[in-house]
């Protein structure tokens, strides 16, 4: 697929196949038949539903990997949770298993390998949905009303704010995701872009969302449901939601600690203060219909016979449970105060004990785990008809995390840091109440318990995110739950796991760019602790 064709000329047929879920077409051939951009989203119609595709498309580019469920892969979800010692999982499906090996190996970054699907399938679809947000721009910057048709109601003004979101939530991701990328919008010369570092990229994300949130300001319409199925989007909460991914960009951005350091909390603070769980508090959420719509990071996540909740997590619960398998021998059974473990007798809120362990032994006693998770089990193939329920991906709890942890970062109010902690930690966890009396460290590592609980399951890459900003161990003092937040060689990740992934195998082939990776055991010229 020529990636760069895509990019530079934002080629209507990659946008309009998006309408239906399909995935990207093989462009490397040219069709002298084919109508240009301007030609192909004329009418008010094809702009409205080229505009509020482009979502879906960002959400399965992140949840999943195109197209429908027969035809899908939970990538990059699934092995950056693998990656992050969130989830295990042995098979070599979805590249789970050989991006969760220890010691760790380095991200096998080819055109032809089926794990480079890892890193390409996401790739495709943000560009695929950037693509659809900037044609739609495009077509509006030239006159062109968006509407269901000619003489129906004109939807301008909130579709255009809605292409802004999924601008910011495109670039967002692929920042997240990449060490770099293309920043591209309706006004990018065809041609003229060129890779940038996730930094610069991560910063025109944001700058997206800033454009969103001021489009949204004081105004009454609503997204067509039909466009966002599971959530009401108003202009007030959307211009909730667009603070909300601006202050993950925000905080997830990072790639160290030192890098973390560096990050403007009191800016964070002031977009999370304004997200989901201000005011009434919401879920960013799909509803899906097994069609288009649906959540394939959860309809395995939850599947026992698949998917296990890795050890570190168990032993974050549970001190004296190992934080690894080193044998066969399964450790005792977990005893934990947090309602939402249960116990080997009886289910947990969200997880599940399963005494038999589905993963063979030859492949490494590292990836044993004997728990599953089970709070969004109804969305998964567990059941006979999955994805047909609600399947949040950020939680308005998570945004109560961020504002905590940046109160906390910038020595703001801790008392009022540890009641939002406390929402999930005490309300669904039963644990016991922090208070603004604990230490900032106490205080921190409650956060990140609550981030690998409470959070599980949720956005795809988000434990990744969250580990990868972390090098040295976070400690328990008076915390009731564990000594040591489960670490494996002394920092957030383990030595050798790449700390973003590389530009895709294709798409470096056809700039004419050197294929290079990361992670694995050889020096690495970024990040020469890897």
């Amino acid at each position: 697929m020529n990636y760069k064709y895509r990019i530079a000329a934002f080629a209507g047929s990659v946008a309009v196949a998006a309408l239906a879920g399909a995935c990207n077409p093989d462009l490397n051939v040219t069709n002298p038949n084919a109508p240009d951009v301007a030609r192909a989203v004329a009418s008010p119609g094809d702009v409205r539903q080229l505009i509020g595709s482009s979502y879906n498309s960002w959400h399965q580019g992140m949840q999943q990997a195109c197209c429908a469920p027969t035809g899908s892969e939970p990538v990059p979800g699934l092995p950056t949770a693998v990656m992050a010692d969130n989830m295990t999982m042995a098979f070599g499906n979805f590249g789970a298993r050989f991006n969760g090996q220890e010691p760790r190996l380095a991200y096998n970054n080819s055109s032809s390998a089926g794990d480079g699907r890892v890193a390409s399938s996401p790739y495709d679809n943000m560009y695929g949905a950037l693509g659809a947000a900037n044609d739609g721009l495009g077509a509006i910057k030239r006159g062109v009303k968006v509407a269901i048709n000619k003489s129906a109601p004109d939807e301008t003004p909130q579709m255009q704010t809605f292409a802004y979101l999924v601008q910011g939530l495109t670039l967002g991701f692929e920042a997240l995701i990449f060490d770099k990328g293309f920043v591209v919008d309706e006004d990018t010369a065809p041609g003229s872009a060129t890779l940038q570092p996730y930094t610069a990229v991560s910063t025109a994300a944001l700058a997206k969302f800033d454009k969103a949130i001021a489009a949204a300001g004081g105004k009454t319409w609503t997204i067509p449901i039909e466009f966002t199925p599971g959530m009401t989007l108003t202009a007030e909460k959307l211009a909730r939601m667009a603070n909300t991914m601006a202050a993950r960009q925000l905080a997830y951005t990072p790639r160290t600690a030192a890098e973390n350091a560096a990050v403007n909390w009191a800016r964070v603070l002031s977009y999370a203060d304004k997200g989901i769980s201000s005011g009434t508090p919401f879920d960013l959420q799909i509803q899906g219909d097994a069609n288009i719509w649906y959540d394939e990071l959860k309809g395995y996540a939850e599947l026992e016979s698949w998917v296990r909740v890795d050890q570190r997590v168990i032993q974050l619960a549970d001190n004296t449970q190992p934080v690894v398998y080193t044998s066969v021998n399964p450790p005792p059974p977990v005893n934990s105060p947090d309602k939402r473990w249960g116990s080997e007798a009886a289910n947990g809120t969200d997880f599940k004990f399963t005494k038999d362990i589905p993963f063979p032994s030859a492949r490494g006693v590292h990836f044993f785990s004997q728990w599953g998770h089970i709070r969004y089990v109804d969305h998964s193939y567990e059941v006979e008809n999955p994805f047909l329920t609600i399947a949040p991906y950020v939680l308005a709890a998570e945004n109560d995390l961020l504002i905590a942890e940046a109160l906390i970062r910038t020595n703001g109010d801790k008392s009022r840091a540890a009641t939002l902690i406390n929402k999930t930690r005490v309300g669904r966890g039963g644990l016991p109440a922090l208070s603004g009396g604990s230490s900032n460290n106490d205080l921190l590592a409650a956060i990140f318990y609550e981030r690998d609980i409470e959070l599980f399951a949720t956005g795809a890459g988000q434990p990744w995110f969250d580990r990868r900003r972390i090098d040295v161990s976070l400690t328990y003092n008076t915390i009731p739950i564990g000594n040591t937040w489960g670490f494996r060689g002394g920092s957030g990740l383990q030595k050798g796991t790449p700390r973003h992934l590389p530009t895709p195998a294709k798409e470096l082939e056809t700039l004419g760019i050197p294929v290079y990776t990361y992670g694995g055991n050889s020096p690495n010229p970024v990040f020469p602790e890897m």
